[in-house]
């Protein structure tokens, strides 16, 4: 899939015009090795997240016990499991740190509370470089700042073949311009404005 694309940024032609072509760019961000391992792993069961662990999750930050509502499945520790949100949507895999039994006692809790349990650790159920998830992060949606200078570059661009094409247009017409023409439209403009005054009065 492609996710980016930009306009290719070459000189302007004599008339002003964009020349026509489109090079597509390579994606920002790309699932590391370690990434596409982890999701081609078998998962051993799931977890259920809450709507604010989803957005933490789409922010790549750590997956932690209080985000997490149900667990299903049995698993072991390191085990590969999906991440799921409340709909039942799968959003990625994980390694766990902790077992499924274990992630049954901590679920909806703080990291102080987990450390009263005396489980021997008390960090996040999985890591963010444990996990792979399948949505672009909040910040791959963005515009680069390139994207951006290439739009209004493009913009530009297109204004200036516009007056371009408009003034190649006047040149084209019919009647030729010339100072006796000109003359002439505004003569006929001045006796239009004084056939209305009459009439008005």
């Amino acid at each position: 899939i492609i996710e980016y694309a930009k306009v290719a940024e070459t000189s302007k032609t004599r008339s002003g015009r964009v020349p026509r072509g489109t090079t597509f760019d390579r994606a920002r961000s790309h699932p590391k090795k370690r990434k596409r391992w982890i999701r081609g792993l078998r998962c051993n069961g799931k977890i259920i997240l809450d709507d604010g662990a989803v957005k933490a999750l789409k922010r790549r930050q750590h997956l932690y016990a209080i985000g997490i509502v149900d667990v299903v499945g049995y698993f072991n520790i390191f085990s590969a499991i999906k991440i799921c949100d409340m709909k039942g949507e799968e959003l990625g895999t994980g390694l766990t740190n902790y077992s499924s039994v274990e992630i049954k006692l901590i679920l909806r809790k703080h990291t102080e509370e987990i450390k009263e349990l005396d489980l021997g650790r008390s960090g996040p159920v999985i890591d963010r470089k444990n996990m792979a998830v399948y949505f672009p992060t909040e910040d791959a949606l963005k515009p680069s700042p390139e994207m951006n200078g290439l739009r209004t570059n493009l913009i530009k661009n297109l204004h200036l073949n516009d007056r371009s094409q408009s003034s190649t247009s006047l040149c084209d017409s019919e009647e030729p311009f010339s100072f006796t023409n000109f003359d002439k439209h505004n003569h006929d403009h001045r006796d239009t404005d004084s056939l209305d005054s009459q009439d008005d009065e």
